[in-house]
């Protein structure tokens, strides 16, 4: 049964089953152990997924180390490879030229040269129009797409033009085959003078007639003064205005007896190596490549400055703080760079560099993998956890909330009402929580309400003799107040006889005055053993002023504090002992 405010008594199932969820909701008790229960998981929930966050990262973090070793490996090799057959075919074009110019140095070739070259106006020398369209070789097949410009200025000899013929047989022999992977190739000389097969581009013909090649970038590499070990050598970027074209040139000069005859050259097309290096890339990242002297090859970011500058663009003239950093840290390393590639994990860029070397130019090719990539790779399998956790959370609190209703708040409001009618002084509260459901329980609930309807009698009886006690603490007050009264009368009587002592002896000095003092302690304070005494510098002893025992003055003397009543005194103030 529950008490109403009215006083009206209802059966206590009836209130409970009129309460709503919102009401019990509404419960502090409900309220306060949902919220901290909510708080605690969702912060369980929180580390867990930190945790995860952390784990799942240095997972990946070795994952992203072994794929990017794998692909700078793989990429390298890739990169590489046409650069090293290029290096092979200019070797066979080489060697190939050095046994056939033994024998054709000092023949007699100038039939065929007229043949194939014509004079211009421009005091130039070409190659006629049917190289480029098609002459017919003896096989019955067809040489085609070979151009050829021979500046102004370059020496009109037979041996010159022996020369040019060899170079004009060794293109035709080769190109066919060799340019399924190039753009072209091509024969340069000191003489200003320059064949080539370049389907599709008539670059003999459109040269100008003011052309002079030996101060292009790819000539010029292959002089004897910049390339003194006359080995292969690999060019920047360049625009090459004849064929509008920006492309990166292999140049391998050709000796004989320390004589400069002529460079071999293959071009790689600009568009072609952008598109590998840009497009050909790992999700998420970049690719870049430079030289070791800190000029750019190729970058997603800088090529309208790569064009601006005419692809002769050093990573110091761009405007990209980060990647000074990462060339800069790149070259710091580069001494460890071996086979398989050296992983850079770079705080500063927030990335890892995986970095390897491309043969024959001996490029650095860069992939850039940021940080964040593992970060949002991460985060990805966190937001599943934490999505988990969170429906585990709701979940787990509709449970708590439904065991607490059923274990604690039912019972709670049963103790509740049974309080407010015990209070209330209703007569039967005790039984109808003694008949409850509450009571019939076996676990801690039950225990309560057994101890409070148990405490509830006690409480009544307690009622009875709180009465009695209270009549006789009256009693023993009123006599405590008859006590007190007379202490108050002692105390203003010592009050008087200390005055009265105080002026009598206020005109005595020395021992007069101590021993007149005790004489007034005694009398007043009904003392057997009165004395004055004076505490020592170290607070160990006493030394007596004057000493009185029963009325009868003695001879000063010293005692130890320690043990004492004094010491009490001297260390914590005034004291009163009643016995010992």
């Amino acid at each position: 049964m529950t008490a109403l405010n009215t006083g009206k008594i209802i059966p206590t199932g009836e209130k409970q089953a009129g309460l709503s969820v919102r009401g019990w909701l509404n419960s502090s008790l409900a309220k306060s152990t949902l919220l901290k229960m909510g708080v605690r998981i969702a912060i369980v929930i929180a580390v867990a997924a930190l945790i995860s966050y952390y784990h799942i990262f240095s997972i990946l973090n070795e994952q992203v180390d072994d794929s990017l070793q794998k692909y700078i490996v793989e990429r390298g090799q890739k990169e590489s490879a046409i650069f090293l057959h290029a290096e092979r075919n200019h070797q066979e074009f080489r060697q190939t030229f050095l046994d056939a110019w033994a024998e054709q140095e000092n023949a007699d070739n100038e039939d065929r040269f007229r043949q194939l070259f014509e004079h211009w106006p421009d005091d130039t020398w070409r190659l006629h129009e049917e190289a480029f369209q098609g002459i017919r070789r003896a096989d019955g097949t067809y040489s085609r797409h070979i151009t050829g410009y021979v500046g102004s200025n370059a020496p009109d000899t037979v041996r010159f033009h022996n020369k040019l013929v060899l170079s004009y047989d060794l293109i035709d022999r080769y190109a066919d085959a060799w340019t399924m992977d190039y753009a072209n190739l091509y024969v340069h000389m000191p003489q200003n003078v320059n064949i080539v097969y370049w389907p599709g581009v008539r670059w003999g013909m459109q040269a100008d007639s003011n052309l002079d090649v030996t101060v292009e970038e790819w000539v010029y590499v292959a002089n004897q003064e910049k390339n003194p070990e006359r080995k292969p050598v690999w060019t920047g970027l360049y625009f090459d205005p004849t064929a509008n074209e920006w492309m990166v040139s292999l140049a391998t000069p050709v000796d004989s007896d320390g004589e400069h005859l002529i460079n071999i050259g293959h071009d790689i097309l600009l568009n072609t190596l952008f598109d590998r290096v840009f497009n050909d890339h790992l999700e998420g990242t970049y690719n870049f490549i430079f030289r070791a002297d800190g000029r750019i090859i190729a970058h997603p970011g800088q090529i309208n400055a790569l064009q601006y500058h005419q692809g002769e663009l050093h990573v110091s003239e761009t405007n990209d703080p980060n990647l000074k950093h990462i060339v800069s840290r790149v070259l710091s390393e580069g001494g460890s760079l071996g086979e398989l590639g050296l992983i850079i994990d770079d705080a500063a860029s927030a990335a890892k560099l995986a970095v390897t070397k491309i043969k024959g130019p001996d490029w650095f090719f860069v992939t850039v993998y940021p940080h964040s990539l593992m970060a949002m790779a991460a985060m990805k399998t966190v937001y599943i956890v934490a999505i988990v956790g969170l429906v585990s959370l709701i979940l787990e609190l509709m449970i708590l909330f439904y065991v607490l209703r059923r274990q604690v708040l039912d019972p709670v409001q049963e103790f509740v009402a049974f309080s407010r009618r015990f209070a209330a002084r209703e007569p039967d509260s005790i039984n109808a929580l003694v008949e409850g459901s509450v009571s019939k329980r076996d676990d801690e609930m039950g225990t309560l309400a057994v101890s409070m309807t148990t405490m509830a009698a006690a409480l009544k009886q307690y009622e009875g003799d709180l009465e009695r006690r209270v009549e006789q603490r009256t009693n023993e007050l009123d006599h405590a107040n008859e006590v007190l009264q007379q202490e108050f009368m002692n105390r203003e009587k010592i009050a008087s006889l200390l005055h009265t002592i105080a002026r009598d002896v206020s005109g005595l000095h020395g021992d007069n005055y101590f021993n007149t003092l005790t004489e007034f302690l005694a009398d007043s304070l009904q003392g057997d053993f009165v004395f004055i005494g004076r505490v020592s510098e170290d607070k160990n002893s006493v030394h007596t002023l004057a000493l009185r025992i029963n009325n009868q003055i003695q001879e000063n003397c010293s005692y130890e504090l320690r043990g004492t009543p004094c010491e009490a005194v001297v260390n914590d103030g005034p004291q009163s002992f009643n016995g010992n």
